[in-house]
């Protein structure tokens, strides 16, 4: 039986977007796991998405999470974990964003779980850390927004 797994984003501006999409085909799952292309929702300022799958983690799903963060942690970020990167994820996907401005920019969501609780994972080439090890998005286009994580949501405040 699959878990309907949700992670919330959420910008304080409505403006922010013209477009949040599944990248096709960038879906990797735990093998053997009964897994649903992600369903992406965007409405005012907040992005919802959805995806049907088990709870089976694997190493093989966390590097290809890693790779697309080039395997460097500063350009990845966890709601409910100190880890660096993570070991096992139950799976990941890429979406695009696309700016008012034409500007186009990746991230990726990951989704493991620790003693029983899903534990997202945020990345993007586009993450960096500032200050005390603030993590932010340094925005296509051109704006800086600090990442700020809850349980199943990450949100994003205009610096």
């Amino acid at each position: 039986m699959s878990d309907k797994n949700n992670c919330t984003l959420i910008f304080n501006r409505p403006d922010v977007f013209t477009k949040v999409e599944y990248i096709d085909k960038t879906l990797d799952c735990t093998p053997g796991q009964p897994c649903d292309k992600p369903d992406v929702h965007y409405v005012n300022e907040t992005v919802d998405v959805n995806l049907i799958c088990d709870r089976e983690g694997s190493g093989q799903v966390a590097e290809t999470f890693k790779g697309w963060c080039n395997n460097d942690w500063q350009h990845a970020i966890a709601v409910t974990h100190n880890a660096y990167l993570p070991d096992e994820l139950n799976f990941c996907f890429q979406l695009r964003l696309s700016y008012p401005n034409g500007a186009t920019q990746d991230i990726f969501l990951g989704q493991g779980h620790t003693l029983g609780s899903n534990n997202w994972w945020l990345g993007s080439l586009g993450i960096g850390r500032i200050g005390d090890n603030v993590p932010i998005l340094h925005a296509a286009d051109g704006t800086d927004w600090k990442i700020i994580p809850n349980t199943h949501s990450f949100d994003f405040e205009a610096m």
